[in-house]
């Protein structure tokens, strides 16, 4: 990991504790996000997300024209899966050097720990979920943006003007590569709002282990 020890920074979940205030905004990428921004799985996609040439764009446009949202590097993850140096190599070549990445599974790191509740009661009061069906259930959220489950990126104009009219509240997204770009879109309306992706941590506390570490673990439910 040496050349992407000296791009990515540690984050520990204190320290995302600390940065959540009105105007921070969090976005993840993994490999379903540097898939697209490098062309990789061009005619396919991920199990619930074909990948377009206007998500491409879109995608890539999120760090060329990066706006100040706090960006996320699921570093261990894309380094087994040999994905680190691409991203590394493109980001350089696209004059992007000087963004500044955190650890991107700081979140998920928590889940795994059991800490994810103090998260949830750091952010309780006024909550906006933009996710799918399943995520409904969370006992937290006082508003669900109801995003298929397959394909977000079809109904993106939809979800993003459903979404705009929020103000000062927390907006939690969950909605695959889609997520990462309304997460941008949302922050430089600067409308006062507090902006997480929380990509699939919630899957397990709706009753969907959707990733293979969430198989074998004991989850509490969330309050």
């Amino acid at each position: 990991m040496g050349k992407a020890s000296q791009k990515i920074a540690p984050y520990t979940f204190d320290e995302f504790l600390s940065d959540i205030k009105p105007g921070f905004s969090f976005a993840r990428y993994g490999n379903g996000e540097w898939d697209l921004i490098l062309g990789l799985n061009y005619r396919t996609g991920s199990r619930t997300q074909y990948f377009s040439d206007g998500l491409r764009q879109a995608m890539r446009d999120t760090l060329l024209y990066h706006s100040g949202v706090t960006l996320g590097m699921q570093i261990s993850f894309l380094t087994k899966i040999r994905l680190i140096g691409p991203a590394l190599n493109w980001l350089q070549k696209s004059g992007l050097e000087h963004l500044q990445w955190q650890e991107g599974d700081v979140i998920h790191h928590a889940s795994m720990a059991g800490r994810l509740q103090e998260f949830v009661d750091l952010i309780r009061g006024d909550v906006a979920l933009i996710g799918p069906p399943h995520l409904s259930s969370l006992p937290f959220v006082d508003r669900h943006i109801v995003t298929p489950s397959v394909n977000a990126w079809d109904e993106y104009k939809s979800l993003l003007e459903q979404a705009s009219g929020l103000r000062d509240c927390v907006i939690l997204v969950s909605a695959g590569p889609t997520g990462k770009i309304l997460v941008h879109d949302l922050h430089a309306l600067q409308n006062g709002c507090t902006i997480i992706d929380t990509g699939s941590v919630l899957d397990p506390y709706c009753g969907k282990r959707s990733r293979r570490y969430m198989q074998n673990m004991k989850f509490e439910p969330l309050k």
